[in-house]
């Protein structure tokens, strides 16, 4: 079999060449570099590292106050700030340089926040835990998160909460949403 090549923008320039049978691509493999496009395709689209949701939206309560290891005396100044719980959702602590928290996934019940540095999540005594620092936490309706900045001489402790309507606001200086 023969294939014929058209040469020339006239039209009437013809050259036929003859491809040998194993040159020839079969026609069930015509497709592949189609499929291999929408495969490329569909991996660039891929949002699986973005935040899923398969539950409503519940808005959760962030309180934060300080502690000094240095000062026996030291009253803690307490805050709290409301961050929506949709995925994506963000508040900015204005402490230490500010402390990004983020709600990266909603699954029924479960909402997993993110923050922007690893803190120490609490131990099982009550104190935290400063060797499996971590930046992901999850909260459930009365299990809140709670976590510390992972310093040993002062810094904030952070709490956490789904939102149940009971919380009054406490300001919070320079926060942002």
């Amino acid at each position: 079999m023969a294939a014929t090549l058209r040469r020339g923008s006239s039209g009437n320039h013809r050259a036929t060449y003859a491809v040998p049978p194993t040159m020839r691509m079969p026609k069930s493999l015509t497709a592949l570099p189609a499929l291999v496009l929408m495969v490329a395709i569909a991996t660039a689209c891929d949002d699986s590292d973005a935040g899923t949701s398969t539950g409503p939206a519940r808005d959760l309560v962030v309180e934060f106050s300080d502690w000094n290891g240095w000062e026996p005396d030291h009253q803690p100044t307490v805050a709290q700030l409301q961050l929506k719980g949709g995925v994506g959702e963000q508040v900015r602590v204005e402490v230490m340089g500010g402390i990004d928290i983020e709600v990266v996934e909603v699954d029924g019940d479960e909402i997993t926040i993110e923050t922007s540095e690893e803190m120490a999540p609490q131990g099982d005594s009550g104190g935290v835990n400063l060797n499996e620092l971590t930046d992901t936490f999850v909260v459930t309706p009365g299990s809140p998160a709670v976590f510390a900045t992972a310093t040993l001489d002062g810094g904030y402790d952070f709490e956490v909460r789904v939102d149940d309507g009971a919380d009054r606001s406490i300001p919070a200086p320079g926060a942002t949403h």
